[in-house]
C-alpha cells in the first residue's frame, strides 16, 4: 500500500464536516476532528485498522470503518492505493448514499 486518494465526494464532505463543526462549536474543534479523520485515512492505508467489508445489501464492493461520529467507506484501487469514497455521519441513511458514490472515479 502506498497511500490513499480522496474521491471528490469525500473532499466535499470534509469541507462540510469542517464547516458544520466550526459553526456549531469552533474552528479549533473542527481542525482537531478533520485531523482525526486524516489520521484514520493513513491508518486505513497502513492496514492499522480492521477492513470490514461493506454489507452485501449495499450492492458495492468496498470496506468501512468508524472514526468519531462518521462511517468511512473506501475501496482498494488497482495501483494498491486506498480510495476514500465517503464519510457519512452515523445518523445518515447509509445504503442510499453509498450506492451513489462508490462508482465515482478517483
Amino acid at each position: 500500500m502506498s497511500g490513499y486518494l480522496l474521491a471528490s465526494y469525500a473532499q466535499q464532505q470534509l469541507d462540510q464536516i469542517y464547516e458544520y463543526i466550526a459553526i456549531q462549536w469552533d474552528e479549533d474543534q473542527a481542525e482537531r476532528y478533520v485531523a482525526q479523520l486524516f489520521d484514520y485515512f493513513s491508518d486505513i492505508s497502513s492496514k492499522n485498522v480492521i477492513w470490514r467489508a461493506v454489507p452485501a445489501e449495499f450492492g458495492v464492493h468496498g470496506y468501512l470503518g468508524k472514526c468519531g461520529h462518521h462511517f468511512v467507506y473506501w475501496k482498494l484501487l488497482a495501483a494498491g492505493d486506498v480510495g476514500i469514497v465517503a464519510m457519512l455521519h452515523e445518523r445518515m441513511h447509509l445504503i442510499a448514499q453509498i450506492r451513489n458514490v462508490f462508482d465515482e472515479p478517483l
